[in-house]
């Protein structure tokens, strides 16, 4: 699959209101599944309208850089191990982020209690996802792609 053309448009209609068009066209090839190109060109409209509404709001609070974050990240965990190790699951996975990061997920339990389910509150942008994804695959956990609720598990 090759995303050929990508048009936005904003209306400004009477009475106020705005609306966008955000569109995008794909060539497929013979091995491409076409609901599979439809899913993925679905999932990036979403996250281009998305982006599009954060730019319309400032930011609650500045992003920390990644560096800063991890440093943060890393200096509470060790706070925590030498205090005492939390009993509750949920309270571990949930100091693997700082504090930043943590308001911006959702986190609850799946699956019966035996593993925990976090989805961001908001679209995340590309280097605080990356950040976000990478602490929870190493420790265990799994991204599920799934377009408006995608989200990541980690077994208890």
């Amino acid at each position: 699959m090759q995303i050929t053309k990508v048009s936005f448009t904003r209306k400004y209609n009477l009475g106020g209101y705005e609306s966008c068009d955000i569109s995008m066209e794909a060539q497929i090839g013979e091995k491409d599944n076409p609901l599979e190109v439809i899913t993925i060109l679905s999932d990036n409209i979403e996250m281009e309208y998305i982006a599009l509404q954060q730019k319309k709001q400032p930011p609650k609070e500045p992003f920390k850089s990644p560096m800063e974050a991890a440093n943060n990240a890393q200096r509470e965990r060790e706070t925590i191990a030498k205090t005492e190790k939390p009993a509750d699951p949920m309270i571990k996975v949930r100091s693997l982020f700082p504090e930043a990061i943590e308001n911006r997920l959702d986190f609850t339990w799946a699956n019966q209690g035996k593993e925990i389910l976090i989805k961001p509150k908001e679209f995340l942008g590309t280097e605080l996802f990356a950040q976000v994804h990478k602490t929870i695959t190493a420790n265990k956990g799994t991204y599920i792609s799934a377009g408006r609720d995608s989200h990541w598990t980690v077994p208890i």
